[in-house]
């Protein structure tokens, strides 16, 4: 998959965990009065849904988003297979195991103007859906 840069994204050769801490930028530090705040639910095909939210700002701009894909487990519950997410400065994927911890974290894209964030978004819903069953092999 492309990732909003242009650039080929692939989650293979990168190891370990980095913080979240680890993303952060100086540059984009959004304004979180006068936002609304909208949930998500898609379903995905078989056991899974993507589940989340999107922030606006007063004046209808995506300023934060948060994007969860989900597999239904043997007890009914819901268990995290891949989030996405624009905190601490950067859209960045989590990937979890089937116990829940995360196994890795892949950074996608900087953000420094609510254009980035909307890419962001673009890209997270995209990965999120088109990959679904590449990720679920892959957790």
């Amino acid at each position: 998959m492309v990732n909003p840069k242009g650039q080929r994204s692939s989650r293979k050769g990168s190891s370990g965990v980095e913080s979240e801490e680890a993303g952060s930028s100086e540059g984009w530090s959004p304004d979180f009065t006068n936002t609304e705040t909208y949930p998500i639910k898609m379903p995905l095909p078989g056991l899974g849904r993507i589940m989340g939210r999107q922030t606006l700002d007063f004046a209808g701009r995506l300023i934060d988003f948060a994007l969860t894909s989900q597999v239904r487990g043997t007890e009914g519950n819901w268990l995290d297979v891949v989030r996405v997410d624009s905190k601490h400065g950067t859209v960045h994927a989590h990937y979890f195991s089937p116990t829940g911890v995360q196994r890795q974290r892949e950074e996608i894209l900087r953000i420094s103007s609510h254009q980035d964030v909307d890419r962001g978004y673009m890209w997270a819903e995209a990965m999120l859906t088109e990959q679904w069953h590449d990720n679920l092999k892959g957790w």
